[in-house]
């Protein structure tokens, strides 16, 4: 296993920790899975931690903003991968972060896709829950530039 790889293994890992703190065994999969998007919502402050770049394993880096600092700030960035890290430590698949533009100047936004369907921590917080949590391309507005799999 390359470094890289070794990294994103830990990470899980560290999700899955997470999870283990933070749901009941009595909860269904989708009651941790919304107890997880919550914990990202409201356990951490809006404060960017860096200047996206496309560097390799970004996933990993910005999920380990809430992973290993939980209480901590991130931003739209450690939102979408601390979830969708979460998402993938629930034993969910095609989950991916999304990323509206190719730039790599701190310009963009970024949220989680899971099956197809849009989660963002950041806006469900500050604009509307279900409006952010769980639905299509088609009412949430933005699109993905860049898509990663997680």
């Amino acid at each position: 296993m390359n470094s890289t790889k070794a990294y994103e293994y830990e990470t899980l890992q560290r999700a899955k920790n997470v999870v283990s703190k933070i749901t009941k065994p009595s909860m269904s999969k989708s009651e941790k899975f919304e107890t997880c998007f919550r914990w990202v919502m409201y356990q951490h402050y809006y404060d960017t931690r860096r200047i996206f770049y496309n560097q390799t394993a970004w996933p990993a880096l910005y999920a380990n903003d809430y992973l290993i600092l939980s209480g901590k700030g991130g931003d739209c960035f450690s939102d979408a991968c601390s979830f969708a890290y979460l998402a993938k430590a629930l034993g969910y698949k095609n989950v991916y972060v999304c990323v509206d533009t190719t730039a790599t100047d701190g310009s963009g936004h970024c949220w989680a896709e899971i099956g197809g369907r849009v989660y963002d921590p950041l806006f469900a917080e500050a604009k509307s829950y279900y409006g952010y949590f769980g639905v299509g391309y088609g009412s949430y507005g933005l699109y993905p530039e860049r898509r990663v799999a997680v």
